[in-house]
């Protein structure tokens, strides 16, 4: 039996273990290794899981990673013999080699105040092994190779993968950025990521608009790459933003501007939304707007969806916006981001 660690958002960890068993029926969840994060266990193996799922395209599940070996780690003595064990490993050999780039990722599931040793050490002392052991080379920004580790409640689950296998370049599927010092709001993340995840390339030139644009986050990193930018939202942007010479900001809803804009013809490049409205209402406007792009042009939004209750349900408010969506747009990826919340961010082709 295979065994495999998932991540995704504790507030979706049920979709995701949903998603995971679409791939292999055969799964069962053998334990919680802390919020939002579980170990399953199934007959397939790994590769094969991962190649299932990277076609099914999952929407909630973050990240994957197998699992090799658990061992019981709390000293710098069980830590040196896990990793003594792991470099003498058939499979380890099989994957790296001379020459190889590799990753070690070490991440601390649920809190452990007794635990003596870090990240950092656990990184290090692996690292340190595979590169005497193989000739691999340690390289933290784009591996080829991941050792994984995730440690909960004193016992280390260990395995290596080809990083594309594990559905995200990041532990866990964390994706982290540095704050910027002109940085608006946290939503800047969220864009980021999403041109991360989706291979999204802002046009160097020609116009943006960005619906719920307020305090500006979005609108911020649009003029940043040098679009001229149609900022939409009854409130009132950052004041960092009035210096550019490139922005206007349509003091009213979507709908108003829509209307204003199909009058005055107008036309743009990209098409972005972050309006704090229902799912569906967001997916209505953007096939409306879909209009306003040339074709195969891009829109990118978030569909905020409710929390659950017997009464609601979010991944049907998903499904029932995607479905609209599909009307106007090529649905190239919905994805639940590590900096989204209750929330679904769509990549959108007319």
């Amino acid at each position: 039996m295979s065994q495999t660690i998932l991540t995704a958002s504790p507030d979706f960890i049920s979709t995701a273990l949903e998603e995971l068993c679409e791939a292999d029926p055969a799964l069962t969840v053998e334990k919680l290794l802390g919020d939002g994060v579980s170990l399953v266990s199934g007959p397939m193996d790994f590769e094969t899981l991962s190649t299932r799922l990277q076609k099914l395209e999952p929407v909630f599940l973050r990240h994957i990673c197998p699992v090799w070996l658990i061992h019981k780690m709390r000293e710098r003595e069980e830590l040196a013999a896990l990793t003594q064990v792991l470099v003498e490993l058939p499979a380890t050999a099989r994957l790296l080699s001379q020459g190889v780039s590799f990753s070690v990722q070490a991440r601390f599931l649920g809190e452990d105040p007794q635990h003596v040793l870090t990240a950092y050490a656990i990184k290090e002392d692996i690292s340190q092994s595979i590169i005497t052991k193989f000739g691999a080379v340690e390289n933290i920004k784009t591996p080829d190779v991941v050792v994984s580790v995730a440690v909960y409640e004193a016992t280390a689950y260990v395995g290596i993968s080809k990083v594309s296998q594990n559905l995200s370049d990041w532990a866990g599927g964390m994706r982290r950025f540095a704050r910027e010092s002109q940085q608006i709001s946290r939503a800047e993340f969220k864009l980021l990521e999403a041109m991360d995840i989706f291979g999204l390339k802002l046009p160097e030139s020609g116009s943006a608009l960005d619906l719920g644009a307020a305090p500006g986050g979005w609108t911020r990193l649009l003029l940043k790459n040098g679009l001229q930018v149609v900022a939409v939202d009854p409130a009132e942007l950052d004041p960092r933003l009035n210096s550019y010479t490139n922005l206007r900001h349509f003091r009213g809803h979507a709908a108003d501007y829509l209307r204003l804009a199909q009058k005055q013809r107008r036309r743009f490049d990209i098409i972005l939304s972050d309006m704090r409205v229902d799912a569906r209402v967001t997916a209505e406007l953007m096939g409306q707007f879909a209009n306003l792009l040339p074709p195969r042009g891009h829109g990118l939004a978030t569909l905020k969806l409710p929390f659950a209750s017997p009464e609601l349900d979010p991944v049907l408010h998903m499904r029932q916006s995607l479905t609209l969506l599909r009307q106007s747009f090529r649905l190239v990826q919905a994805k639940h981001l590590f900096h989204n919340r209750q929330e679904v961010t769509v990549f959108l082709e007319k």
